[in-house]
């Protein structure tokens, strides 16, 4: 092996030492260039234009199973897969012609006949008088990498074809409530008018429990529909300057301010790359949080600001009302999940599931930091474009 490099060290130097460089003849410089191909993990390997095999390194011996005395003089096209022959015909007239081949997929065949995903890098070398002699390449095995990179897609499609199914049925069934629920209410309200006479005040409130339990129905009903679709939007990525968007999201907010006293700190807020309509629902799930958990506050102090860190622009709302308890902190963005008892604050426990979702679908996290009765912190990353 040492002496099918050291043999052709002038050709390997040039290789390594960069395509169309003018020829290093320092021996010492060359010994050493040739002890770093020798021991190279990678296969370095040096070819005429026929194919046939001039040096041979310890990496192509590891990597390919041929040691030295058995692999030079036998041709390079029996390392070819045989699906990949005519491309490796077709690299090789390239590379005569001058191009530059750079990390080039090609199957290879090892001496027990596996076969191997390499990278193939490869350099025209040429002779004393310049004329085109030979070539060399440089292999690296990457085919571990490329059976997890492609059980990673597989993986991937699945999770989203489940996803895509989770969405329909939620769709589905939420859809087909939507129609006993109207008759049930429809019924209730019909029953008031009818009985109200007859019907003493336990009846009476037995109705209005079912009354009010199809309306929180009606809601759970929306916002699973609302989940269902967030995965299915279109993202129609602009520039969002999150200022007005704050604004926009206090207006439909409006009815929970009502005869409160509250102490708004809303800071000058960054444009941010994203879905407009997704982040404006963000704002409203959260400072909505915001206006109901801090209800019982006499005076409720909400904040609304941002920060920069790398490459991520985080935003936060934060309150001084009910808080929670950080080892319940995982459970707080789970669909249902609720950290508080409904005949304290109302909700369905789909909001919070619903930022994170639209977060995410942006590349983004979510997170929040609280204590009981000591208000929360809930905050959410938007990366910024590449180049930006």
């Amino acid at each position: 092996m040492v002496n099918s490099i050291q043999q052709n060290q002038p050709e390997l130097a040039s290789s390594v030492a960069n395509s169309g460089a003018a020829m290093i003849h320092n021996a010492e410089y060359l010994r050493r260039l040739a002890t770093v191909v020798i021991d190279s993990n990678d296969a370095i390997i040096l070819h005429d234009f026929d194919g046939k095999i001039l040096a041979w390194n310890r990496g192509a011996i590891e990597i390919y199973g041929y040691g030295e005395t058995e692999a030079l003089g036998m041709n390079v096209r029996e390392l070819v897969a045989s699906a990949d022959r005519e491309a490796a015909l077709n690299l090789i007239q390239r590379i005569r012609q001058g191009d530059d081949v750079k990390s080039v997929e090609l199957r290879r065949v090892t001496k027990d006949g596996r076969i191997l995903d390499i990278w193939l890098t490869a350099t025209l070398l040429t002779d004393a008088q310049g004329k085109p002699a030979s070539i060399a390449t440089t292999e690296r095995d990457f085919t571990e990498r490329k059976q997890a990179m492609d059980e990673l897609i597989k993986l991937k499609a699945e999770v989203e074809a489940s996803n895509r199914e989770l969405e329909a049925f939620s769709y589905s069934v939420s859809h087909d409530l939507r129609a006993p629920l109207r008759h049930i209410a429809g019924f209730v309200e019909l029953l008031k008018k009818h009985s109200s006479a007859s019907v003493d005040e336990k009846g009476r409130h037995y109705l209005e429990v079912i009354s009010t339990s199809t309306v929180q129905m009606g809601q759970l009903i929306d916002d699973i529909l609302t989940f269902s679709r967030i995965g299915r939007i279109e993202m129609m990525m602009t520039k969002v300057p999150l200022d007005e968007l704050v604004q926009e999201a206090l207006a439909p907010l409006q009815p929970e301010m009502v005869g409160r006293d509250i102490v708004w700190k809303i800071s000058p807020l960054p444009e941010v790359h994203g879905e407009r309509a997704m982040l404006k629902l963000v704002l409203i799930n959260l400072v909505g949080n915001a206006l109901k958990f801090s209800r019982p506050r006499p005076v409720a102090e909400i904040e609304v600001g941002s920060r920069t860190e790398g490459n991520e622009t985080i935003c936060y709302v934060r309150d001084n009302g009910a808080g929670f308890d950080m080892r319940y902190v995982d459970k707080l963005f789970g669909l249902f999940q609720r950290l508080h008892r409904p005949e304290d604050f109302e909700g369905t426990g789909v909001g919070l599931a619903n930022v994170r979702r639209m977060i995410q679908r942006h590349g983004g996290r979510v997170w929040a930091e609280g204590e009981v009765d000591e208000g929360a912190t809930f905050y959410f990353s938007i990366p910024k474009p590449i180049g930006v």
